[in-house]
């Protein structure tokens, strides 16, 4: 007998691959049990994505006890050049069991083999795959109505559904929203901005990772359609065509349609979503066939054709009737999905897909451009000086990443624009070229703030030193080392270049594997690839010129101000009493500062407010309440700068609530990494999803997911080459860093770079995840234990020092994995960025020093009655002599109020977390809170201005204060930053302002 051949010889897994591509979803479902080879093929997340490559098939849906009933026909052949389609072919019926007797079907296609429906008794939102008949129970969303309306979302970058609930026919404030597969238990409240009223079970869409659903504006009543992006989570307002009635939406090559029905069909067709424009396409409604042999009075059915996104309308979708049939309390979906394993294929058409793949993606040499980095140092200078302001004024510094991405976009097009002009040939501009240019210009600027220079590094200066005191325990005059222009750069260089090395072999995992969002990545990644659309360039331009306008005000409004500044820190409009002169005592006035309200129009609502609380808390009640106690808890004759007065009560309790609020967010970090990272090995809340029917739409993002993978891991960086860099770099800084901080012994910076790549990973990954680093957290851990560790004999210095090298490694690891995250989504190369990466560090090591040092040369850092307090010296040097000395010398009581802050900060943190979202969105948070505890309420209420204004413009129209508001506080922020560099240089000149401006009571003498 001859030998039966095995299958592996018989079937080659190409063939094999290709067989059960064919089969239907079912037969793959079952087929799983024959081999564990068949198994990992169709369990493989790139097979499951390529299943369901059959043609579209006209469709009709209905129940009929308690059975979901499809019927369907292949679709003819479609020519597009006709204005009009009809169809009559014969019809197959493939019935199915619904997952429940009583259910409430959400209006809209189900979404990558998934549809979503309301369990009728329990009210939950349930994901059923009717492929697999499996099902996936929500838990309820908080919701002020019985019912809600609820849309199933696919974000196709993360590769993740989502779940969306609005209010039933009642006014959207927040909508609750469940992410599938990521470990969420309970839904997240998102502000829905724009205040409407979603219509009863509404019809709605999911096209390209916008939900679409028909809703009443608020304030006109007019029906409208409302968006919804499932990755950036942002709702937009789009007005109808005037007349139209019909509220069906359809996906119509790619696009949003809804229909207007007239003798025929039209189909209007969103165009242009920012612009409101349409355009339409007339067919007949292919009803010739509707009869089946079957009596529609006697099963009570009642039929309503419509077009969705199976009709074949130029090539790309497809159509169905839809039939209701009210009984039992039981509703269908307005157009249900159905995945492959309950259609008949039809093996010779191919798919359609609407995608330009032959868009040229430069090579990594050519996206770094001799332009670009030109325009790299010179925003980055500009941004190193804000950033050194900021820090040296209020500690509190604003994401100026949009900025950056602006301007970048702003000047290299207005270079090539003007090239041209004069007859020379130019290289385009692409979004590659922008992202290496946003990648520097962070990179650089990101080391003003990383480098210590508001902070551990100016913490060791000589005023520092006397400020505290020198009688002070623990603060000793051998732990002084004054900012040097070369032993900064030298430092920042021997630092700053390990984070970068330390996780490049984790780029794959990070972006691809574990899919981490990098909000602020993500979101500079969506602008960029705005900007090189037709309608993002004009958007862009727009917010170019608002920003050139307010940059300009800012600027002139600076000068204007300096004039009256006068000698001294009592002058000018910087101490304008605008609340009055009692008020003014407790620091509550309006300083004019364009910076702050720029920082306020930036910052969220709920960060403005926590300062200015905070501030009030404060100045208000706290310090006008220890002062009444002078003599008693404190000798009354101290000066308003001793630690053993009021001073040490101001930055203690600061202190106790940065520290409380530090631990809680990373111990919550930590907690939700690696919880995170254990559900990504389980499959919990992962449902087998089988692609839609609708294969041009997937295709289309297949293809796009397809290509950006294949950029991402075009370019590897070597394992080698980042491990060998890691292990180079960290032995010469070894060696390094002891000659410049000589309390840091080699083998406690050795020490710190084995335990820096771990916490550069929780760091990373937790920022991922929250969009929040806690790199100075980091930091300030490594100073408590080092300066503990190193005690009374140089602890100081050691601490500080190692807070430098350990904040320096985390914060640029994490900055490297937001830039990786931007440049896959802007199809940019790996390399590409990590090399912009490189020198826009390299630059910061040089440009940040120096800016730096420009502040150094001609203001007054470090005065706590001057403009420069540089609040945060103080504080990181206060801490390590806490880590060294306890709390021996603290004032009377000061040590039971830093016990009650801490403990505050906690539960704080902890109601912010606990309760639920419309109330959680107005408690404080203890960080921001803590800032004007020590430096003042001024600030607290420019930001407050800052944000009142957006406050209303949001209001008032919405639309533009989300386009231009970052433009108008870039403007504002960075014309009062432009005017640093020539007040810098009249100071060094001694050129005095000529007037001094200031009050005084009308009866003082």
């Amino acid at each position: 007998m001859a030998q039966q051949p095995t299958s592996g010889s018989s079937f080659p897994s190409d063939l094999t691959l290709d067989i059960l591509l064919r089969l239907p979803a079912k037969s793959v479902w079952r087929f799983r049990c024959v081999s564990k080879l068949w198994l990992s093929i169709t369990t493989d997340p790139c097979f499951i994505k390529s299943f369901g490559t059959t043609r579209p098939s006209l469709l009709l849906c209905s129940i009929k006890c308690h059975n979901f009933f499809v019927t369907s026909t292949p679709q003819h052949t479609h020519h597009s050049s006709t204005r009009s389609y009809s169809s009559s072919q014969t019809f197959h019926c493939y019935p199915m069991k619904l997952p429940g007797e009583k259910c409430y079907f959400s209006n809209m296609d189900s979404v990558h083999g998934l549809i979503c429906i309301e369990d009728a008794d329990s009210k939950k939102p349930v994901v059923w795959n009717p492929s697999t008949n499996q099902l996936l129970h929500l838990p309820k969303p908080n919701m002020s109505s019985k019912h809600a309306n609820v849309f199933l979302g696919y974000d196709s970058v993360e590769g993740k559904h989502k779940v969306v609930c609005l209010p039933y026919k009642k006014t959207c404030y927040v909508c609750r929203v469940f992410t599938l597969r990521s470990g969420q238990e309970s839904w997240r409240t998102v502000k829905t901005n724009l205040k409407h009223r979603c219509i009863g079970y509404a019809s709605g869409q999911c096209i390209k990772g916008v939900i679409y659903y028909l809703a009443r504006n608020s304030q006109t009543y007019d029906t409208v359609i409302m968006s919804f992006g499932v990755l950036s989570e942002i709702f937009r307002m789009i007005e109808l065509p005037s007349g139209i009635k019909q509220d069906v939406l359809i996906s119509y090559e790619g696009r949003l349609a809804c229909i207007d029905r007239n003798n025929n069909t039209r189909l209007w067709i969103l165009e242009d979503a920012d612009k409101h424009k349409w355009s339409f396409q007339d067919f007949f409604l292919p009803l010739n066939e509707w009869d089946m042999g079957v009596s529609r009075e006697e099963h009570n059915w009642t039929a309503t054709p419509y077009l969705d996104n199976r009709f074949k309308l130029k090539g790309c979708t497809h159509a169905e009737i839809h039939i209701e049939k009210k009984h039992m309390g039981t509703e269908i979906p307005t157009s249900p999905e159905i995945s492959e394993a309950l259609l008949l294929p039809e093996p010779n058409k191919t798919a359609t897909v609407i995608l330009d793949q032959d868009e040229h993606v430069p090579e990594w040499k050519e996206q770094i451009t001799i332009r670009g980095l030109v325009v790299s140092a010179l925003l980055g200078t500009l941004f190193c000086i804000i950033t050194h302001k900021l820090n040296l004024t209020v500690g509190i510094i604003p994401s100026l990443n949009v900025a950056a991405g602006l301007l970048g976009f702003f000047f290299v097009k207005s270079w090539t624009g003007f090239l041209s002009k004069l007859g020379f040939t130019v290289k385009p501009f692409t979004k590659q070229e922008n992202t290496v240019i946003q990648t520097c210009v962070v990179a650089c600027y990101g080391l003003a703030f990383s480098g210590g220079f508001g902070s551990y590094l100016i913490a060791m200066d000589e005023k520092t030193y006397k400020l505290i005191g020198a009688d002070y325990p623990g603060n000793h005059a051998e732990d002084v080392i004054n900012p040097g222009l070369w032993w900064m750069i030298g430092f920042l260089f021997v630092v700053s270049f390990l984070g970068l090395f330390s996780l490049v072999p984790l780029r794959k995992v990070m972006v691809l594997d574990y899919k981490l969002t990098y909000p602020s990545g993500t979101a500079t990644a969506m602008l960029i690839n705005s900007f090189h659309t037709n309608s993002g360039a004009e958007l862009a331009a727009n917010q170019v010129k608002c920003l050139g306008k307010y940059l300009s005000l800012s600027l002139v409004w600076s000068c204007f101000k300096w004039f009256f500044s006068g000698v001294g820190d009592a002058c000018g409009f910087d101490n304008f009493p605008t609340l009055g002169l009692t008020l003014f005592k407790n620091t509550f006035y309006f300083d004019f500062s364009p910076t702050y309200v720029g920082c306020g129009l930036i910052c969220p609502h709920i960060v403005n407010c926590s300062v200015l609380l905070g501030a009030i808390i404060s100045w208000g009640f706290l310090w006008p309440f220890v002062s009444q106690h002078a003599g008693d808890w404190y000798p009354a004759d101290l000066g308003s700068n001793d630690f053993k007065g009021l001073y040490g009560y101001k930055v203690f309790i600061a202190i106790a609530i940065i520290l409380g609020d530090g631990l809680y967010n990373l111990v919550k970090i930590i907690a939700v990494t690696v919880k995170e990272l254990c559900s990504n090995s389980s499959r919990h809340l992962n449902l087998p999803v089988v692609t839609n029917v609708v294969d041009d739409e997937a295709s289309e993002i297949l293809l796009v997911k397809k290509k950006r993978d294949e950029v991402f891991l075009k370019d590897r960086i070597p394992l080698g080459f980042a491990v060998s860099g890691y292990v180079g770099l960290a032995a010469i800084s070894t060696a390094t860093i002891p000659l410049i901080f000589p309390p840091l012994k080699w083998y406690f910076v050795l020490c710190s770079y084995f335990i820096a790549p771990a916490l550069a990973f929780c760091n990373s990954y937790g920022t991922g995840l929250t969009d929040w680093s806690l790199a100075s957290t980091y930091g300030k851990i490594g100073l408590f234990i080092i300066a503990s560790v190193v005690g009374t004999d140089g602890g100081v210095i050691a601490g500080l020092a190692a807070c430098g090298v350990m904040m320096s490694i985390v914060s640029t690891a994490a900055d490297l994995m937001q830039d990786f995250k931007t440049g896959y989504l802007t199809l940019s190369s790996a390399k590409s960025m990590f090399v912009s990466q490189l020198v826009g560090t390299a630059m910061g090591c040089i440009i940040a020093p120096l800016t730096f040092y420009l502040f150094w040369s001609a203001f007054d850092i470090g005065d706590p009655n001057g403009p420069y307090k540089a609040p945060y010296a103080v504080i990181f040097r206060e801490m390590a002599i806490l880590g060294i000395e306890g709390f021996a010398e603290l004032p009377k009581h000061c040590l039971a109020l830093c016990y009650g802050f801490f403990v505050a900060a906690l539960i704080v943190n902890l109601l912010r977390d606990i309760t639920p979202p419309k109330i959680s969105q107005f408690i404080p948070i203890p960080m921001a809170m803590a800032v004007p505890f020590y430096i003042g309420a001024y600030f607290a209420i420019d930001m407050f201005v800052g944000t009142v204004i957006l406050f209303v413009w949001e209001r008032i129209n919405r639309k533009d204060a989300d386009d231009y508001a970052g433009a108008v506080a870039s403007g504002l922020i960075c014309g009062d930053g432009i005017w640093t560099i020539p007040s810098a240089i009249l100071s060094i000149l001694r050129i005095n302002p000529p007037i001094c401006m200031y009050f005084k009571p009308a009866l003082a003498s």
